[in-house]
């Protein structure tokens, strides 16, 4: 199955990872792993979860903010879940 991008919100922004967060364990994901680093002025931090046997992607990014890649219908329950946990205005 194809995986689809959501962006959450700015990279920094704190309510929309908490948020995120909160959604993640309502759906019953489970952390695999994580993984941060630089390069150059980007900071970046990737979270991978497991939910229902697929594999999601959180990413948090310099100038790209915070996304999550995933198959379509995980990430249409995450942005419900996300919306529902805080409001943190327009995902796309």
């Amino acid at each position: 199955m194809p995986q689809v991008i959501l962006r959450i919100a700015d990279e920094y922004d704190e309510p929309a990872r908490a948020a995120l967060g909160a959604a993640l364990a309502q759906l019953g994901a489970r952390r695999l792993w994580r993984w941060s680093g630089h390069a150059g002025s980007q900071h970046i931090e990737r979270w991978w979860y497991l939910l229902r046997g697929r594999i999601i992607r959180v990413e948090a990014e310099t100038y790209a903010g915070l996304a999550v890649r995933a198959p379509h219908d995980i990430v249409e329950r995450l942005r419900d879940a996300v919306r529902s946990a805080a409001s943190v205005g327009p995902m796309a």
